[in-house]
């Protein structure tokens, strides 16, 4: 990073916020901090790419106190920019080879299903085929668990599609996205018509972690306000301002937050605050919690049925329960 280049990208920068961020206001305290550390020097010893990104990013989230602002290097398996074809091409192998962030999906002892998902595509790519598979997959099961402590966000279009599932038929107002004029952007709401089977009556745990982010914030605080799930975990990263990646110099970029939320249940978002979960532990025993009270829910729930087979679920869900320890 030559000291030419520096300048031209911290301009660069400044315009673009000025131009697109949110909340002008906001932008333009961001350009009096820029100018002011350009004028003390306060870049001069960032010779890298990754050091210089690193100290403005600093600078850009401790005046805007939002996580999603920030400048990094350009990687193509992050996003669909880049020249032409090739790159848009290797894209979608790259995501095709991680199964559009669709990490696992399984049947648990007791009948608990399990979702790993490290990501939200958007739908209409293949990743909706692959939501619709893995959905359909957890189909049959007697509770649900949706692992996001590994999920840094994505795409408002699969948190629609993955509430669907769990929720009825009637469409539901899940949030509000305004620009910086003040004006609906758009909005996100269930869909009346899914492929397959919905999950509307078994119990949901989501997993959440300090990393869970932007999106995985938006499925989680969705279903947390909606009373249809139980979230266990860490208090989570507060970042609900959308956008996206806008080019700045040579391999640089720079993700600009253009929107806020805004959700009908609480009249706010998550943004610099997080989520807190329900069941606070810390992010590598929330597996075992909830797999315990999932566990404990389909017991109590099978052994209010009458019939051989709710009972055999319930010695299951029962027994693994002991394996637990709980």
């Amino acid at each position: 990073m030559t000291p030419e280049l520096r300048r031209e990208a911290l301009t660069k920068v400044m315009d673009l916020l000025d131009a697109h961020y949110v909340f002008p206001e906001v932008a333009a305290a961001i350009r009096r901090k820029l100018e002011g550390r350009m004028a003390e020097g306060a870049y001069d010893g960032a010779e890298t790419t990754e050091a210089f990104c690193q100290a403005v990013t600093d600078d850009l989230q401790a005046v805007s106190h939002d996580k999603h602002v920030r400048l990094r290097r350009r990687d193509p398996s992050r996003s669909l920019g880049g020249p032409g074809a090739g790159d848009r091409a290797d894209f979608q192998l790259r995501r095709q080879h991680q199964n559009h962030a669709f990490a696992k999906v399984e049947r648990l002892e007791g009948n608990v299903g399990y979702l790993d998902l490290r990501g939200f595509e958007h739908p209409g790519t293949a990743a909706g085929q692959t939501a619709v598979a893995a959905m359909q997959f957890l189909a049959n099961s007697s509770a649900v668990i949706f692992d996001l402590r590994k999920c840094p966000g994505g795409s408002p279009g699969m948190v629609s599609l993955l509430i669907s599932y769990l929720v009825g038929e009637w469409p539901e107002h899940l949030n509000t996205f305004y620009n910086r004029d003040g004006e609906a952007a758009f909005q996100n709401w269930t869909m009346s018509w899914v492929p397959g089977r919905r999950l509307t009556d078994v119990p949901v745990y989501v997993l959440t972690s300090d990393y869970t982010f932007s999106a995985a914030e938006e499925f989680t605080y969705n279903l947390k306000n909606m009373k249809r799930a139980t979230i266990v975990g860490e208090k989570t990263g507060g970042g609900a301002n959308p956008g996206g990646n806008r080019p700045v110099v040579e391999d640089l970029e720079l993700f600009v937050p253009e929107g806020r939320a805004y959700n009908p249940i609480t009249k706010d978002n998550w943004e610099g605050k997080g989520i807190e979960p329900d069941i606070a532990v810390p992010a590598e025993q929330a597996l075992n919690a909830a797999y315990a009270e999932a566990l404990k829910k389909v017991a109590e729930n099978a052994r209010t049925q009458q019939g051989g087979a709710w009972e055999a679920l319930a010695q299951e869900a029962e027994g693994a329960l002991a394996k637990l320890g709980r």
